[in-house]
């Protein structure tokens, strides 16, 4: 058998493989993904017209990076307090809230596998 006859498998397995494709929008309409994940995406705007409509970017992130030593330290709008570890006012498990959870200059952070309270799955950072 010729050393073509050999090879014609293999790339052809290869050559299929190259052009398979990865969905460029995994998730179903109304999510976003995010570390492998699909989460629902938070409609800032209808939370604004429940508080009345008023509610203003600055306002709703108002509080996130207060310094605290507990969560009764913080206001409701970043309600979390990280310490000790971060001693920060802020929102924890933002990853399953959506895109608008945390304030424009921070991210969201994973950290499942960081976290000692499981409950605890995404926290807002500034890094």
């Amino acid at each position: 058998m010729s050393r073509t006859k050999q090879l014609l498998p293999w790339l052809l397995v290869f050559g299929c493989a190259s052009f398979a494709c990865q969905p460029s929008d995994p998730c179903d309409p109304g999510q976003y993904a995010d570390h492998g994940a699909c989460y629902p995406i938070h409609d800032a705007a209808a939370d604004d017209e429940d508080a009345g409509g008023d509610a203003g970017t600055e306002d709703r992130y108002a509080g996130f990076g207060k310094s605290c030593t507990q969560s009764s330290d913080c206001p409701e709008t970043a309600p979390s307090c990280g310490a000790p570890m971060l001693p920060l006012c802020t929102v924890v498990n933002c990853l399953a809230m959506g895109a608008g959870a945390c304030p424009p200059d921070w991210t969201c952070m994973d950290v499942k596998d960081l976290s000692p309270d499981p409950s605890v799955e995404s926290v807002c950072v500034n890094f």
